[in-house]
């Protein structure tokens, strides 16, 4: 019985907890999706070699920083709203349940291709109206 123990004390001090484990991340660097497919709903998301990760959202008139943490198979980005994001598609899930009928395909997940982001931030311009 001891010797078990001793294993197993061995194991968790070389593999760590459950808890410690990693996801393989999806990306390093910064993506650009649009679940809506609207000119002010875009996402854009940013994964460290780390895996700390960044979700804003970008609309016309500005951008707010909605997840900052660990990458997760499921990020809260908004109140009863969460993102997964894959090698290359993300899928958005409200209130536990993949989100359905977001785009033109009625009935179908909302999942999003990524696109290149090399404009954010330093390119990102809000909308001259906006001030107004």
């Amino acid at each position: 019985m001891r010797s078990l123990r001793a294993v197993l004390i061995t194991l968790i001090a070389i593999l760590g907890t459950p808890s410690e484990a990693t996801h393989a991340l999806p990306f390093v660097g910064t993506r650009e999706l649009n679940f809506l497919g609207g000119t002010g709903t875009v996402l854009v998301a940013r994964i460290d070699a780390d895996g700390h990760t960044h979700i804003w959202t970008v609309g016309l008139c500005g951008y707010r920083e909605v997840y900052a943490g660990a990458f997760r198979t499921r990020m809260a980005i908004h109140d009863r709203e969460e993102v997964s994001l894959g090698k290359t598609r993300a899928r958005w899930y409200v209130n536990g349940a993949a989100a359905k009928s977001c785009g033109l395909q009625a009935g179908a997940p909302c999942t999003a291709t990524y696109t290149p982001a090399a404009w954010w931030p330093h390119q990102y311009q809000p909308k001259a109206w906006c001030s107004d």
